[in-house]
């Protein structure tokens, strides 16, 4: 298994825009975000069920030294 940083442009409130996930491939990464994240009840409350948001994968190299993911809340 790899370990995926995802992270999607199709950001406005109420969305997720940031995920670390656990997959063998990129595919299986970017489909585990859409089924988990865009599909998540919360969301197809608020932008209906024909939203999209297009998740694209980084491989997190475990053998490098980093920050991962960090949250920053403006405002």
């Amino acid at each position: 298994m790899k370990i995926w940083l995802m992270k999607t442009s199709d950001v406005d409130y109420d969305l997720y825009q940031a995920a670390v996930v656990v997959a063998r491939t990129r595919q299986e990464a970017e489909q585990i975000s859409r089924d988990k994240l865009t599909n998540d009840p919360k969301v197809q409350d608020y932008y209906g069920s024909k939203f999209e948001q297009h998740w694209h994968a980084t491989e997190i190299n475990l053998d490098k030294e980093g920050i991962i993911l960090a949250d920053f809340n403006a405002g």
